[in-house]
């Protein structure tokens, strides 16, 4: 998949570019807080991480899964956009197809997740032509939620419907709702 937008490119994952970035990323604590995992410890996992996201893909078949997202100017690899079935209470994937991001801390702040998501939901309704994405998050994650807002997502309440019974705030958004930003 390649994707791009003003600012980025969405690609595919490359164990030999990303794992430093990675790395990077997901090893510090800010980035992973709302994520359910502990931090990365080495070079090692990130590439175990990378991996497992490229064999999710490929059990896809490349229409949903988790993409890198890279400055388009220079492909820095500054962050992770996903768009793929969301598991339930049990871990079984659902009906309901998620979009999500995960941003390096350095990045944060500067719009990368709005337009990278922005990017990702026009891919989805017009590529795609999925009719709704679901969008979930802790009620402390006020940056996910603000990009949630800039979307055009409604705001559903909090569930436990999914990610093992996890209370999360949800939203959603219809491809008729869906408008340039």
């Amino acid at each position: 998949m390649l994707i791009e937008s003003e600012r980025i490119l969405v690609r595919n994952w490359n164990i030999e570019k990303d794992t430093e970035a990675v790395f990077r990323m997901y090893s510090h604590p800010d980035v992973v807080r709302f994520l359910g995992r502990e931090c990365l410890k080495n070079h090692q996992e990130a590439q175990e991480y990378i991996q497992r996201l490229i064999n999710h893909n490929e059990g896809f078949g490349g229409k949903y899964g988790s993409w890198a997202i890279t400055e388009r100017s220079n492909e820095t690899l500054i962050g992770n956009i996903l768009l793929k079935p969301i598991p339930g209470k049990d871990r079984v994937l659902t009906e309901h197809i998620e979009i999500g991001w995960h941003l390096a801390r350095p990045m944060w702040g500067q719009g990368y997740a709005t337009e990278a998501a922005q990017t990702m939901v026009e891919h989805a309704f017009e590529t795609l032509a999925l009719k709704r994405l679901i969008a979930v998050t802790e009620l402390e994650n006020k940056a996910s939620i603000a990009v949630m807002k800039r979307l055009g997502m409604s705001y559903l309440g909090p569930c436990r419907d999914f990610y093992d019974g996890l209370l999360l705030e949800v939203f959603e958004m219809y491809s008729y709702q869906s408008v340039p930003l």
